[in-house]
């Protein structure tokens, strides 16, 4: 007995360091809302990314900035966009930044 409360008391002071955010849990994927140049769109939080990646279908990519590529399913091409400005749970940045797309 004496051991859990010891491990508990251990345990109290982690609370105030904890912080908690909105997400969605949608098919194995974790969804949380973002501002990308001024609309509200929700993210797949991927916590493996090398940095900020776009989906095509709604943001243009720079044809001549094509990135070969390849992994383990094969080689493709990547392409960037410079995002003007984005934020996240009051994290931002408001100078260009390439994203790859």
């Amino acid at each position: 007995m004496e051991r859990v409360f010891f491990i508990l008391l251990l345990l109290l002071p982690i609370k105030g360091y904890s912080e908690s955010f909105p997400i969605t849990l949608l098919k194995g994927y974790i969804l949380t809302e973002a501002t990308i140049e001024g609309e509200s769109v929700l993210v797949i939080l991927d916590s493996g990314a090398p940095g900020l990646v776009l989906n095509e279908k709604y943001y243009d990519a720079d044809p001549a900035s094509a990135i070969p590529c390849s992994g383990i399913n094969g080689s493709f091409e990547a392409n960037t966009h410079q995002v003007k400005q984005w934020s996240w749970l009051g994290v931002s940045n408001k100078k260009n930044k390439c994203a790859g797309v």
